[in-house]
């Protein structure tokens, strides 16, 4: 290829990449309509689709990932409904397959040994202790779940009652780490 075409190649190649980074409408065969950015050849975030449903117009609009609407409003992954005699909580998703909650407990930044009077709640599904980890098989999302337990403060000189309660919102495997 001649080096002038080749340059006007690149320059075509360079602005039809930006075109499907930014999003674009896209307009079926049947007459369906779709506005909305695009990730790796699916429809991905905040669009609309314009769609003919019996001979009328119809539109959805809200959010999309992965290729499947998800609804109006786009629910944040997790939130924490309820915390009490916490130093820090994280929470982080493994995978987004799958559908397991997993609790690790840690004081002084280590795994805490000292978890006593443990309550393990569930909106579906069932929460067991396993190797002082607390890990829900979890039926369906959004899942609601929560431990309470008692637990020695840092200078061991009384025992703090902890409250965690949460929410999450979409599948996978999930990891919340509480330390107190």
């Amino acid at each position: 290829m001649e080096l002038g075409k080749l340059s006007e190649y690149t320059n075509m190649k360079e602005n039809f990449e930006k075109v499907i980074q930014m999003g674009m409408e896209n307009m079926w065969a049947n007459g369906d309509n779709y506005k909305v950015r695009f990730n790796r050849g699916m429809r991905d975030g905040e669009g609309e689709m314009k769609m003919i449903i019996l001979g009328k117009d119809s539109l959805l609009a809200g959010y999309w990932e992965d290729d499947k609407y998800i609804g109006k409003v786009k629910l944040p992954d997790y939130k924490i409904t309820q915390q009490r005699n916490i130093e820090n909580i994280r929470v982080s998703q493994l995978s987004q397959h799958g559908a397991q909650v997993r609790i690790n407990f840690y004081r002084l930044g280590n795994r805490n040994p000292n978890i006593n009077n443990l309550q393990i709640e569930s909106s579906g599904g069932i929460g067991v202790l396993r190797n002082g980890i607390v890990e829900y098989d979890v039926e369906r999302f959004p899942f609601t779940g929560g431990v309470i337990y008692s637990t020695p403060n840092k200078l061991q000189t009384t025992v703090l009652k902890i409250i965690v309660r949460f929410e999450i919102n979409y599948p996978g495997i999930w990891n919340i780490d509480i330390t107190n």
